[in-house]
């Protein structure tokens, strides 16, 4: 039905961008609450986002930069990458407390980990 219309099609779940935006449950993944382990969310390992203006946020999903790590224009990317402030919310992470980092607390992205 899409034949010559479009290159591809790519569907993915619905976003709450970090629970900002309210999506019930059911709709945003037949996954929740599945009850598995707490696993740390690998973009802590794989991905830093910078702003236009050099903001770098904990997350891609932070779009108003409301959990800040760090600022590209006044800081090496390599400082921020491998810093304090990043290494403690991994280990908040590995250890099974993401729960502590108020972005992470209501961030439902990989509910098939959690």
């Amino acid at each position: 039905r899409w034949s010559g219309r479009a290159e591809r099609l790519i569907f993915r779940q619905a976003q709450d961008w970090a629970g900002r935006v309210d999506i019930p449950a059911p709709a945003y993944s037949p996954h929740l609450g599945n009850g598995g382990a707490a696993l740390p969310c690998r973009y802590l390992w794989d991905q830093l986002n910078v702003y236009w203006d050099g903001t770098v946020p904990l997350c891609c999903l932070d779009y108003e930069a409301a959990q800040q790590i760090g600022d590209a224009a006044r800081q090496p990317l390599a400082s921020i990458w491998q810093g304090p402030e990043l290494r403690a919310i991994r280990d908040r992470h590995n250890g099974g407390r993401r729960g502590e980092v108020p972005l992470c607390r209501g961030c439902r992205y990989f509910p098939v980990w959690w």
